[in-house]
């Protein structure tokens, strides 16, 4: 089953207290542990061309696996 989180700039996030780069929307059912990893390796440094860029990564926690599809790019201001 296919889940989404969404990790952006933004002056307020879903967990209280949080601003700048933070989770702002996510499915319910997504694990609090695959979050943290998430929003770890969701650093975005822009290229110079400004163009999106994908990665697909595999995540996994004991037996738990997780293919993490990831989309990054330049919302502008």
């Amino acid at each position: 089953m296919p889940w989404q989180l969404l990790f952006t700039s933004a002056p307020a996030g879903l967990v209280p207290g949080r601003s700048g780069f933070c989770t702002v929307a996510r499915h319910r059912a997504i694990p609090e542990r695959l979050v943290a990893a998430i929003e770890r390796i969701s650093i975005y440094e822009p290229p110079a061309a400004r163009i999106p860029i994908f990665t697909y990564r595999h995540l996994s926690f004991g037996d738990e696996h997780y293919g993490i599809l990831s989309r990054y790019g330049d919302a502008g201001l």
